[in-house]
This record gives C-alpha cells, structure tokens and sequence, in this order.
C-alpha cells in the first residue's frame, strides 16, 4: 500500500498565528526572566565546574568522572568563553533549546488543527517543570527540545521522503545520545512506535529505507564517546542522580509534568493544580487510546506519541527497578511533555472539552508565575546573604555539599560572596564533607553551617556538636540550610 497522503495544508496554518507568536514570546521571556532571578541549583554547579575546564581534553577528563555524556557540558563551556559567566549566561544554551523545542511543538500539533496546536503550545510553555528546567543550566532542557524534534522528523518521514527531516532527525538523535544517557529509552521507543506505525500504514519497508542510511551516521559518530568515556564512567559505579524508584514517585512524575512546586498555591491551590493535571492526563490518556478511531492519516502520530508520553515513563521506571543505575526520577521524564500536551490538545479537540483544557492551562499560568517569582527550588543567593546581613567578627563559614567526590565543595559560598559582598576569606577548607583543620573551628566564635543535603552520620556533625550549641537553622528551598553555632 502507498504511504498515506500528508495532511490537508489548511492555508490559516501556514501563516504566522499571533496568538503563536504571543504565546512563545511569553515562554521564552518568563524563561529568560526566571533565570536571572533564582541562583545556580546544585546540579548547575557541578555543570559549571566540568564546563570551567582549561580546554577541551581537560573537560572531557573531567566528565570522564561523572556520569553524563559531555555535550551539555560543551555548550556551557561555549557560552561561558562567548558571554561569561554570569547566571544567565550558563543557562543559555538551555533557553535557546526551549525556543527551538516550542516550534518543533508546534509543527507536531499542526495536523491535529489550529486550536489543538495553540492549546498544545501553551500547555508546554507554561508548564512549571519545563520552566524549571529549561532555565537552568543542565541538559534536560537541550534534551527535551532534542527528542522533540526527533519526533517531529520521524513523523515526517512517516508520510514521506524529507532530507530536511531526515538531518535534522539525525542530529537530534545523536545530540540527544550526547547530553544524557536516559536519552536511550526515548529513542528506542520512538522507534518502536515509528516502526509500528509504519506497518500499520503498510509503508514499513520504504519508512525503513529513509532511516537506515541517518542512523547509521548517528551510530558511526556516538562512537567516540560510548567506546571510551561511556565505558570508564561504567567502571567507577557512581549511583544515577535521580532514584524516585517508589510507585508513589511514579505518579508524582506524572503529576509534575505540567505543575511543579505545587505548594506555592497553598492548600486551595495544590488541589486546583492536581485537579488540573489529572485533567490534562485523562485527555492525553483517552486520545492515546482511543487512536484507532482517529483520521487515518493521524493514527501514526497518536501512535507515536502515545509512545513517548506514556511508554516510556512506565518503561523506564520498570527498568530502573531492575537496574537501579539507569534512574529515574521527575525531569528525566520532561520529553514526555511535549507529546503529552499535543494528545491532551487533540484529545479536547475531538471530544469538544476546550473549556476543560483552557481551565487547565490558566491553572498552569498560575502556578508557572508563582514559581517564576519564587526563589527557585534552591536559594543560595539567600543562604548567602542570610549569612552577610548577621555577620560578627570573629565569625566563619563551612559551606559543603553531599555530592559525588569529583566535586569541590564550597562553590555555592565561594560564588555568591563574590556577588552579594559577604566577608571574604571567612570558609574553613574543606575536603568533601570533612574540615580539612577541625582544630581552626575553636578560633571562632561562631560558625555558620551551610550545607546541602549533609547526612546525621558524618563526622563534620560531631565535630560541630562538640563545637558549640546550634542556635538556629534556616531551610532555603529543597536542599540548602544555614545552621547557626555558638561556642561554648
């Protein structure tokens, strides 16, 4: 059977829609706003020290230790040489990555009409975990807008011959196999999906012929990477940074697709926002379904989407439960997004429930502009200038971070001071989460404990308890605190 025919070009949608126009705009500047009002998360941090290496080899040793592929990192490191340093310009890479998935969102959602793609659109621009993470500087962002375009490419290619799809198909593979390992689950069932589509169209063997010679090239220029660093990193066991591994984290990923940081809105609200995320989900969840009955010339797509948006969560979470190391946890999962939110679009299409969707995506305005005025999830910035406003002589700061042993600690205090004016020369060394002189700490009179994370268990607690009395401890987001100390 011959492929099916593309859709009708419905000339209204090859014009420019302002409403599109106006709606990326507002992503891409609450984006660029939000990044230079929250401070570097502790991830952000670690991106910041391998793209901080002098060169090229120096970075790819670096990374060598952790346990990420290196591109995310190269670009960061780009941007810093071009721009600086600032906030704002470590996360560029990730806002370029957020403008560029929006308008792959957009000619996904375009077949399903005009409505369902600004519905589409707007769901993924507001969502408060995209916004989150595609202000930072960390490759989930750069790794969403990659599988995103993959998709649209092998859509594309599902309804005929495109070398423009087909490059571009290519490069987001392979750049998607460069920024994160996770990256594989979503290929691999974008695959499946495609291959199944395909069959089902009764265009397997000429879908085949247009991949085959682009995955190839993808496979050819992973190489260098997966040979050599992929193995090393295999060798020194450094556990997943996400392992939300419970049923319970399961649904709250699925929760947070579209609503993070639900405690913002209160009680009323952390009600309203779930309420309007399992609205979002049904819709995306009845229109995965119910793709038998769609227009022949969309069941491929919902097929594949269907895929991305609730295969590979499941999937992954199986897979992690087996293979703790793969991981999983909330923003592995933020390409689900964009496929989520074009079913839940041309699901309230085809049902008539807009009213329901529209309700869902003012819901996520909302909490998208509390968090935006938010802190972010971790304050530095604050921890920081807590510290300089009740400053006394005689004072010192231990600043450490529970992390993977490849990273210094102190960075969140070294940085900050410099931007806010704290007292200068005031942390004690440290190496790792140890006082590199623990006798140093009798010198002062007070101590400021900043610290991320730090178990009950390790020595630097006792040595503090021994110290002196803690006055009083203030939280600063998800995983900073400042506990105060007085001598006794």
């Amino acid at each position: 059977m011959p492929p099916p025919p593309p859709p009708s070009a419905d000339p209204a949608l090859r014009r420019i829609d302002p409403l599109i126009a106006l709606i990326v705009l507002v992503g891409l500047g609450l984006r660029c706003y939000f990044a230079t009002q929250k401070g570097l998360v502790l991830d952000e941090f670690h991106s910041d020290y391998h793209a901080s290496r002098a060169g090229l080899s120096a970075l790819l040793e670096s990374v060598r230790a952790d346990n990420h592929p290196p591109l995310s990192f190269l670009l960061i490191s780009l941007s810093r040489s071009l721009l600086g340093d600032t906030d704002l310009f470590l996360r560029v890479p990730a806002l370029i990555a957020a403008g560029i998935e929006f308008g792959f969102v957009c000619l996904i959602a375009r077949p399903f009409g005009k409505n369902a793609m600004r519905l589409a659109l707007a769901l993924v621009v507001l969502s408060s975990l995209h916004l989150d993470q595609s202000s930072m500087a960390r490759m989930y962002g750069p790794l969403a807008a990659c599988i995103t375009g993959a998709t649209w490419a092998s859509l594309r290619l599902l309804r005929g011959p495109s070398k423009p799809a087909a490059l571009v198909g290519a490069l987001c593979v392979w750049s998607a196999l460069e920024l994160h390992y996770f990256a594989g689950h979503y290929i691999l069932w974008l695959g499946i999906g495609s291959l199944v589509a395909a069959w089902q169209a009764g265009s397997m063997e000429s879908f085949v012929r247009r991949i085959r010679w682009p995955l190839a090239a993808v496979l050819l220029a992973s190489l260098p990477w997966y040979s050599t660093g992929f193995v090393e990193q295999m060798g020194h066991g450094l556990p997943p940074g996400g392992d939300d591994l419970s049923v319970t984290g399961l649904l709250e990923a699925y929760a947070h697709l579209f609503f993070l940081n639900l405690r913002l809105g209160g009680e009323f609200g952390k009600g309203a926002f779930l309420l309007a995320s399992l609205c979002i989900l049904t819709l995306a969840g009845s229109k995965a379904l119910s793709w038998r009955s769609d227009e022949r010339k969309l069941r491929g797509d919902t097929m594949v989407l269907a895929c991305l948006a609730w295969v590979v969560p499941l999937w992954s979470f199986g897979v992690a439960q087996f293979m703790p190391r793969s991981g999983f946890t909330w923003h592995y999962i933020l390409p689900s997004i964009a496929p989520m939110a074009v079913l839940a679009a041309g699901g309230a299409s085809r049902k008539g429930k807009h009213w329901a969707l529209n309700a869902c995506v003012v819901a996520a305005l909302v909490l998208c502009l509390l968090n935006v005025v938010s802190r972010g999830t971790e304050d530095y910035p604050g921890a920081v200038s807590l510290v300089r406003d009740q400053w006394q002589t005689g004072d010192a700061v231990v600043c450490v971070e529970y992390q993977p042993p490849c990273f210094p600690t102190g960075r969140p205090w070294d940085r900050y001071r410099k931007q806010l004016d704290a007292p200068q020369g005031a942390r004690l060394e440290t190496k790792g989460v140890h006082l590199s002189r623990p006798q140093d700490l009798q010198q002062h009179g007070r101590i400021w404990l900043m610290h991320s994370a730090l178990p009950e268990s390790v020595d630097l607690r006792r040595q503090l308890e021994n110290y002196g009395d803690a006055e009083e401890t203030w939280s600063f987001g998800w995983r900073p605190q400042v506990t105060l100390f007085r001598r006794h």
